[in-house]
């Protein structure tokens, strides 16, 4: 009973939406924790394959009431917890859920931004119709306490605005990873596993290289790739070089720095490039065993 529970909470997590969109942004984080939590369970003596059948016949009566939000929880949801579920309480498969389980929500946002251009509209009128009012704000604002001229915002909107339509894919990813990996380490916790090494497959680093080439098109649908990669490949080389920081300092004792750090983030964003940078060398360097052997010495 407790995991139906957890099923149904999830649900009334996701309507938020359309209550409290800005806070839903926040609370919907923790949504593919639910999920898990609704596979596993301890306490249930539910098969694999009741549960299963649960799942499916919850997200059939969902889309009865709206294909669109069943597709997109189970897109941003029900694949992140399936994916966990496997990875890390069944022992199925290998692959990372906080890279792979965002990817068919990062497919079907291509698909629609390429083949479904009623969609593609609303997305970019949407997005103008932001970029005004951020304008209008700007107008009130003396030019002496902000960097931005809105001018030049007014002569290039057209182009900021196509600019973040054809990044929204790696958004979408970024977010859903962010979400799997709440959930990811909730559980890890759960199950007593605390110091698992976040890495990416070193062959992935190729497709930033081949990525970061089409940043030389003239073409902004092709420039857009670039844009895409450098987001996602950011993202999941911060959370590599995170995890390695927290993992040094908790072997150095020097837990206090991760507040200290924390805070510089907080004030200096650009210090998440340099976290980035510090993952991505990671996959030469290995600077986790370099620790545990300064450690052992």
């Amino acid at each position: 009973m407790k995991s139906i529970v957890y099923l149904v909470f999830s649900y009334l997590l996701y309507s938020l939406n359309l209550l409290y969109p800005q806070l839903a942004f926040l609370v919907n984080l923790f949504i593919p924790l639910f999920f898990v939590l609704f596979f596993y369970d301890s306490d249930n003596t539910l098969s694999d394959k009741k549960k299963f059948l649960i799942f499916m016949i919850s997200f059939f009566i969902l889309s009865i009431y709206s294909y669109k939000v069943a597709i997109n929880i189970f897109l941003m949801a029900g694949i992140p917890a399936i994916s966990i579920y496997f990875r890390y309480i069944k022992n199925k498969i290998k692959l990372e859920p906080v890279i792979f389980a965002p990817l068919p929500a990062f497919i079907v946002t291509v698909f629609i931004l390429l083949f479904v251009g009623e969609i593609r509209e609303s997305f970019y009128k949407y997005i103008l119709g932001n970029l005004d009012i951020v304008i209008n704000s700007l107008k009130n604002i003396p030019n002496s306490e902000v960097n931005i001229n809105p001018e030049q915002l007014i002569k290039r909107k057209e182009e900021f605005a196509s600019i973040i339509l054809y990044i929204i894919p790696a958004v979408s990813y970024v977010y859903i990873s962010f979400m799997t990996l709440i959930a990811k380490r909730a559980i890890l916790f759960k199950l007593g596993r605390f110091s698992e090494v976040f890495r990416v497959p070193f062959h992935m680093v190729w497709l930033l290289i081949l990525g970061g080439f089409t940043f030389l098109s003239d073409r902004l649908e092709i420039k857009a790739i670039s844009y895409n990669t450098f987001i996602i490949f950011t993202y999941l080389f911060f959370i590599q070089g995170s995890n390695l920081i927290s993992i040094i300092l908790t072997r150095k004792k020097l837990i206090w720095l991760r507040v200290i750090i924390l805070i510089l983030l907080l004030i200096h964003p650009y210090i998440i490039i340099a976290i980035a940078f510090i993952g991505l060398f990671d996959n030469w360097f290995n600077f986790a065993s370099v620790a545990e052997d300064d450690q052992k010495n």
